[in-house]
């Protein structure tokens, strides 16, 4: 059973993603395949996306509009699941006035 250390979380509240002044027009995807036998580093993982301001775009796909893969490295790497997280970059997406509108993007 996985164990983390719940210090990383507590010590690290203050990681957050700086925001540009301007979008620029890409959205940021974590998208992550993490097997069963680690599902506590998945629900952590999840926990901090949601903490970093990430919105779910499907089960294991989470969106976010700033620049932002120096973060998702390292916690990935934090809860030692960075072989199964991956980064991308879109130029457009579908719903993305939806999107647009949680994020308060005009």
């Amino acid at each position: 059973r996985e164990i983390f250390n719940v210090n990383y979380l507590i010590s690290n509240e203050n990681l957050k993603i700086k925001k540009s002044e301007h979008w620029d027009g890409h959205w940021r995807l974590s998208l992550f395949d993490i097997p069963e036998t680690k599902k506590a580093a998945r629900g952590a993982l999840v926990f901090k996306l949601k903490d970093l301001g990430f919105v779910k775009f499907n089960n294991s796909v989470w969106i976010y509009p700033y620049e932002c893969q120096k973060e998702i490295d390292f916690v990935a790497e934090v809860f030692e699941v960075g072989k199964y997280v991956h980064y991308l970059t879109a130029k457009s997406i579908t719903n993305e006035k939806q999107l647009m509108s949680k994020f308060g993007l005009n």
